[in-house]
């Protein structure tokens, strides 16, 4: 998990990444934390106070005057035997701040008077590296979770509260690594879904002319992703876009077990046909269900190394498809009685 702070008030972002790092810090299954907050040398800034101003001083006649006691002046070149050589000379004082503070300014009557009469000080901490994104300011918090306990969502569910504050006091909040992968995942699966959906009922169409067949086969689609739910539920794992991705790929796979029982279903003409029918397709139905499962089972029960990350997938067809069967052996038969109303005799 990654957050990006955005903001041009170092204090700020400061102490927006310590409230984040505290709250992460206090939920279970963040397994590490890091931020990309990398400090430099202190700066300290000045302001001309009131007496200042009395005294015809500002900012930038403050500046020239510091910028010409400490920066390092080049004040003649020398040459030695093999090299040229610049002769530069700077303040002995340059890193005593006590005699920064005391350093006598002078003014236009003559007189001086010291740095800490006319200037208020302020010291602020500054980072040694700055990350651009899209020529803003970015700062981050990575997190990395334990999926078994917590998931990357769930964490910025937790979080909604404080971010919102974060938000209130002007910083704004980028959500990257997972978080971002997933938004981008989710809208394309939504147009593969929407596509899907409408090619096999094209499909359904095709095959049996009649709409409603076409619904009634494609209503075993939504009420099988309940066995999807029941499968993560028993395996002990958080749903996930692989798990959405199989769940998917499981409305193919229970229609082509509708359409050998439906096209069983069209030639009956009363509920004694649609009981003999049914039971017919019972064997078929069940040999492609056991098949598919062995198929899977290893990869559901047993995943090693990289295969892990394929678990949920197989999860959601899996058990998908255990459920699915049921649907189709006992719900398909039961709602086509009711949808053409058909009698014992």
């Amino acid at each position: 998990m990654k957050i990006g702070l955005v903001s041009n008030n170092n204090e700020k972002i400061i102490s927006a990444v310590n409230t984040l790092e505290k709250e992460l810090k206090s939920m279970q299954g963040i397994k590490s934390l890091s931020n990309s907050l990398k400090f430099g040398v202190d700066e300290i800034k000045l302001k001309v106070n009131a007496y200042g101003e009395q005294l015809g001083l500002d900012e930038a006649t403050i500046g020239s005057f510091l910028s010409n006691m400490y920066l390092s002046k080049k004040k003649a070149v020398s040459f030695d035997e093999t090299d040229m050589l610049d002769i530069k000379i700077e303040s002995v004082n340059k890193d005593d701040y006590e005699n920064f503070k005391t350093m006598e300014v002078p003014l236009d009557n003559g007189t001086f008077v010291t740095l800490n009469q006319v200037v208020d000080f302020k010291i602020i901490k500054s980072f040694e590296q700055l990350v651009k994104d899209s020529a803003e300011r970015n700062f981050y918090v990575f997190a990395n979770v334990n999926p078994d306990i917590l998931t990357a969502n769930e964490v910025l569910k937790k979080l909604e509260p404080t971010l919102q504050k974060i938000r209130e006091s002007g910083v704004k909040l980028i959500f990257k690594g997972e978080a971002e992968k997933q938004k981008s995942l989710m809208n394309d699966l939504i147009l593969a879904s929407g596509l899907t959906v409408i090619l096999i009922m094209l499909a359904m169409l095709y095959l049996f002319n009649s709409f409603r067949e076409t619904f009634i086969l494609m209503s075993v689609i939504p009420f099988s992703l309940l066995g999807v739910l029941i499968g993560h539920k028993i395996m002990g794992i958080n749903l996930s876009m692989p798990s959405l991705i199989g769940a998917l790929g499981l409305a193919g796979v229970v229609i082509n077990d509708g359409i050998i029982m439906m096209t069983y279903l069209k030639k009956s003409e009363t509920l004694h046909d649609v009981f003999n029918r049914a039971t017919k397709r019972f064997r078929p139905i069940m040999l492609t269900t056991i098949t598919t499962l062995m198929g899977m089972a290893s990869l559901i029960f047993f995943p090693t190394g990289q295969a892990v990350i394929f678990q949920p997938i197989a999860i959601g067809l899996g058990f998908g498809l255990l459920w699915g069967t049921i649907l189709n052996l006992l719900y398909l038969p039961v709602i086509y009685s009711i949808s053409h109303r058909l009698k014992k005799e």
